[in-house]
């Protein structure tokens, strides 16, 4: 991928698009955070449909050697090149601008504190001319053939009051309902999703019906878990702002399965909901819509070590 800074007009412009809605609270903490250390720690990562230019002049600077070389503790390799030949410059410049759109992968919050940073400097920059060090955002740009979607996802501490079986009950209205258990389980499939409720696995099938009343832009797992569970049996309106919901990372194996069962059985959560990793065609779909997901919907790989490079504002 490439690191460097895009210019923050193109998030407000929608050249970048955004999928998931953002919490206001942590922009403005994160935003004052850059007007005391004015260092971004951690590049947002923007993705785009692949483009053989770009990808060609990244694999022809990797012939070089990389001005740095980090073995991580988790025993991910990290090498990192400079490109700092303007004739090499312009033409990843020229190949970028080709492109039409650029999506967020992971930092919706970074990039929207970001945003909200270089609007409070230039209300009080008076001089402002537009080539001033806020208005950049650090980013990683890696094309959608060189990231991976992993699944994220929910437990929920109650049953609003209700019995497991009352719980399923109203759960058959909207979903097909298939015991899966004791073992794991970890979702097939889109429309698919995996419940761990008193030491049993299950398969939530989302019904034909469901889906047919749906407009096909909402039609992502996350967003039938959310109304239809979440919100019309668990009366839980906002997912955002309720202390009821938990979210974990997965991995796109059984493992995250695992660790909802760890977390229920400890007592921790009484629900846990595994949901198939989003595909990166659905991502496009809803940031080409401008449909916003519900927050904490995809963990995306590859994670850069924070502040293994940074982008010092001040300079």
């Amino acid at each position: 991928g490439l690191l460097g800074l895009v210019s923050v007009d193109d998030f407000w412009n929608g050249k970048i698009k955004k999928h998931e809605s953002t919490l206001t609270q942590r922009k403005e903490k994160l935003a004052y955070y850059l007007d005391k250390v004015n260092v971004q720690a951690e590049p947002v990562l923007l993705t785009y449909m692949a483009n053989p230019k770009v990808e060609m002049l990244m694999n022809h600077e990797e012939k070089n050697v990389p001005i740095l070389n980090y073995l991580d503790d988790n025993g991910t390799r990290h090498k990192v090149w400079r490109i700092d030949n303007r004739l090499k410059m312009l033409q990843f410049k020229e190949v970028l601008e080709q492109i039409d759109s650029f999506y967020i992968a992971d930092g919706h919050h970074r990039i929207g504190s970001a945003a909200l940073h270089a609007k409070h400097q230039r209300d009080k920059n008076k001089k402002h001319t537009g080539t001033e060090l806020y208005n950049y955002v650090f980013s990683y740009i890696v094309s959608n053939q060189s990231i991976k979607i992993h699944d994220y996802n929910r437990l929920v501490s109650d049953l609003n009051d209700l019995s497991s079986e009352e719980f399923l009950s109203k759960i058959e209205k909207s979903f097909l309902i298939h015991e899966k258990g004791t073992e794991p389980y970890f979702p097939s499939k889109k429309f698919h999703i995996s419940m761990y409720l008193d030491g049993k696995f299950y398969s939530l099938h989302v019904k034909h019906d469901l889906r047919k009343q749906e407009n096909e832009m909402n039609d992502l797992d996350h967003l039938f878990l959310e109304k239809y569970i979440l919100k019309d049996i668990l009366n839980i309106e906002n997912p955002k702002t309720t202390d009821k919901v938990d979210y974990l990372k997965g991995n796109s194996t059984i493992d995250g399965m695992n660790n909802i069962k760890k977390m229920v059985d400890s007592g921790e959560a009484k629900v846990g909901f595994g949901i198939y990793p989003v595909s990166f065609n659905d991502l496009l779909k809803v940031s080409d819509n401008k449909i916003i997901m519900p927050p904490k919907c995809t963990y995306i790989e590859p994670k850069l070590v924070t502040a293994l490079i940074m982008y010092d504002m001040k300079q």
